[in-house]
């Protein structure tokens, strides 16, 4: 880690230190059933934040009317239209500013927010003018939303748990030794929103996992839930710069004096969930299911550079290292 970043860490890990850490519960009231690794959840206050999220970024991009097109805008009363579209605001001028994923607010209140029940928020001197806007938003997001969004929750869990029983164990084992890293010990808290990062998963890995799945779209196509939810797992076995996959990267480059392909890192972590998945929902069935980085062209640049070299890593033919030894010689001479 350079210096820059460990300082950049420090300063999170300080800013954080206040905020304990919430272990999920089967008896919480948003808890919608478990697997062998995983718990999942519908909660009520992260679905609505994500909401408020996303519709403000449609508020930025075409004005309250397209950003509420689709959820009873035109029923809305006067003082509800004007409650509504201060709170946009709000979330516009603050809170989408940062990632939902990376920024240290958005990460601090999402580990806070989940400690709550469904009822008014209580004063967090770190949130405050945050909780004033959700929870005068309250009541029309209970009114016009929660029961839509809670039923396409229960909707993506019950669509999907079934496949995450029967695989979960083996995908795990595969991409362990993968990896060549442990799994995490403590079941993984999955919380389902009706709304995500931009409407796709995303993860944070401190101090343990935590995904967020989508379910807008969890049923477009079928296995595709499973590949991200995994995807998003995996995340806690692959770092960019250390661990056994981000430290071979390292090496590798250090010793070719070679620039890698950026993220690289990350387009394995695609490539391997991917694959893994891909083997699983084939033999279940899915006879044309396709790769999520392959239908959707993510890390489309390097792909035939891992597709040529990282088989033979998966078939135990060669090391990790040669792997990727090759697939940034290869790349560098194709530029």
């Amino acid at each position: 880690m350079n210096t820059i970043g460990l300082i950049i860490y420090l300063l999170i890990s300080q800013g954080l230190r206040g905020l304990e850490y919430r272990h999920p519960k089967n008896s919480d009231p948003d808890y919608l059933g478990e697997s062998s690794n995983f718990m999942f959840f519908s909660h009520y206050w992260l679905n609505m934040h994500h909401f408020l999220y996303n519709r403000a970024l449609s508020y930025q991009k075409s004005g309250i009317d397209s950003a509420f097109m689709d959820h009873q805008w035109s029923q809305f009363n006067k003082h509800e239209k004007e409650l509504t579209v201060s709170v946009i605001q709000y979330y516009s001028d603050n809170i989408i500013k940062e990632d939902l994923r990376t920024g240290n607010y958005n990460y601090s209140f999402k580990r806070w927010v989940v400690k709550y029940e469904p009822d008014i928020l209580p004063d967090n001197e770190q949130f405050t003018e945050h909780i004033m806007h959700i929870n005068k938003f309250k009541n029309i997001y209970d009114k016009y939303n929660w029961a839509e969004h809670l039923e396409s929750n229960k909707s993506a869990y019950d669509h999907n748990i079934d496949l995450v029983n029967i695989y979960e164990t083996r995908f795990i084992e595969n991409l362990s030794e993968i990896c060549r890293a442990e799994w995490q010990q403590e079941k993984i808290r999955v919380d389902i929103s009706f709304n995500s990062k931009r409407d796709i998963p995303y993860s944070t890995t401190r101090p343990v996992t935590h995904i967020v799945m989508d379910s807008k779209r969890s049923v477009v196509t079928d296995g595709e839930w499973f590949e991200l939810l995994l995807h998003e797992a995996t995340h806690h076995l692959i770092n960019s710069r250390t661990g056994f996959v981000g430290g071979t990267i390292m090496n590798a480059a250090e010793t070719l004096k070679l620039n890698p392909p950026r993220e690289l890192w990350h387009s394995y972590l695609f490539y391997f969930s991917g694959k893994v998945s891909q083997a699983i929902l084939v033999e279940e069935g899915f006879n044309d299911y396709q790769m999520y980085m392959v239908k959707y062209g993510v890390f489309g640049w390097i792909f035939p550079f891992l597709d040529h070299q990282l088989p033979a890593y998966f078939n135990k033919d060669i090391s990790l290292m040669e792997a990727t030894n090759r697939i940034i010689k290869e790349f560098n001479e194709s530029r």
